[in-house]
């Protein structure tokens, strides 16, 4: 059984909602700590009251997007306050689907942003001697979008291929500090988003992922466990990977 230490410190971005609170939240539950990045304060202090151990999550609210270029900093500001880092779990990001003709730059730009370049400085800013443990673990959430064509995904696809191949480089450039990166890549997955939209979300939609998805729809809990096996040391030999989540989806 995967097993952390209150010393092992993880930072989980997103960590106010969805996925990477369920990340956040599971961390805790295997003992381990986190700082929870996040926009929302209000939403990771809720986050924190859901924890196991609540004095093990760590409220840092910061928003990736508008302040790119302080990101690296803003990581070596947690390792000198909370001490060296374990792992990193980008899962803050943006979606929508928006076809081509309806398309505007500063929009995809934006989603670039968050999607992409915030994970670029996030691993630059970890990968750094003074901020993280030997045998250190990055995990960027992509998408099976990332491999799987989508009417109206153009964009948002493209961010989530440009997570893969950042993966691919960053592993082999960071193994000889030991460091393992790989990438997550989930399909459809039951968060509370679905619970705002139930236009979107309704009995026909969820009649097609029953189509669609061999093992029916994904929970945030199936992304977390693979997600804790990837910072573990169990994972020790597994690096630059793309790991899809997603019930046999892309098998069809």
């Amino acid at each position: 059984m995967i097993q952390f230490s209150s010393d092992d410190i993880f930072v989980v971005t997103g960590a106010s909602s969805g996925l990477g609170k369920a990340i956040a939240l599971k961390i805790i539950a295997l003992g381990g700590s986190v700082i929870a990045v996040a926009r929302n304060s209000d939403k990771l202090i809720q986050a924190q009251t859901e924890a196991l151990h609540p004095e093990h999550l760590w409220i840092e609210p910061f928003d990736l997007a508008a302040q790119l270029e302080e990101i690296p900093d803003f990581i070596k500001h947690c390792a000198k306050k909370y001490g060296k880092l374990t792992g990193l779990v980008h899962s803050a990001g943006i979606g929508g689907v928006t076809p081509l003709k309806a398309l505007d730059l500063s929009d995809a730009k934006s989603m670039f942003d968050i999607n992409y370049f915030s994970a670029l400085m996030l691993s630059k800013g970890f990968c750094d001697k003074r901020v993280c443990t030997a045998n250190a673990s990055i995990i960027l959430l992509s998408s099976i979008a990332s491999v799987q064509g989508n009417s109206g995904l153009g964009n948002y696809s493209a961010t989530k291929g440009a997570i893969n191949s950042l993966v691919q480089s960053l592993a082999v450039e960071t193994a000889r500090q030991n460091i393992r990166v790989n990438a997550i890549s989930p399909g459809f997955i039951v968060t509370e988003i679905v619970h705002h939209a139930p236009e979107v979300y309704n009995d026909a939609f969820f009649a097609k992922i029953k189509e669609e998805y061999p093992l029916g729809e994904g929970h945030p809990e199936d992304v977390a466990s693979a997600c804790v096996f990837l910072l573990s040391d169990s994972a020790r030999w597994i690096t630059g990977q793309n790991i899809i989540i997603d019930g046999g989806r892309t098998l069809l």
